[in-house]
């Protein structure tokens, strides 16, 4: 930011304004990349109610072009008792988790998106309905599945 000022300092022509302007956007870009990395949330993330759905939505991003997330701690998601827009967006914060550090609990009527998830460095149990996990790579602990259907 200093060097930035210094330079603003000094402009008197419009190639002097060229080079502020060519700093700022390398800045712009460095910005972008760190916002693009994937973001860590250092807390257990629990979605079971519209309440804690609410609050986790306000942890994890889940648009389309928002981060994917390594949570430092255990990931339990149970959409049985959600709405069905509740469920959505349940659906959309899951496909968002790329790595858990904790166990992962997941319990659903309808298979739950999990399309980001590649790591969990603990349990993973899976009851209701499967998971859509096509790149989970490791689990570090057990594996227990409760569902109806090829499992």
């Amino acid at each position: 930011m200093t060097a930035i000022e210094a330079l603003l300092a000094n402009v008197t022509t419009a190639d002097e304004l060229a080079a502020v302007s060519a700093a700022l956007a390398a800045v712009q870009a460095d910005v972008t990349t760190l916002l693009e990395a994937d973001a860590v949330i250092n807390q257990p993330v629990t979605i079971t109610n519209s309440a804690n759905l609410e609050y986790v939505s306000s942890l994890i991003g889940y648009a389309i072009d928002d981060p994917n997330v390594i949570v430092n701690g255990a990931v339990t998601i149970n959409t049985t008792a959600l709405t069905a827009s509740e469920t959505i967006t349940a659906n959309a914060i899951a496909g968002k988790i790329r790595t858990v550090i904790g166990n992962v609990a997941v319990t659903a009527a309808v298979a739950l998106n999990l399309e980001s998830l590649s790591f969990i460095n603990g349990n993973y149990s899976v009851s209701g309905s499967d998971a859509n996990d096509p790149n989970l790579a490791t689990i570090s602990g057990s594996l227990t599945t409760d569902y109806p259907g090829d499992q």
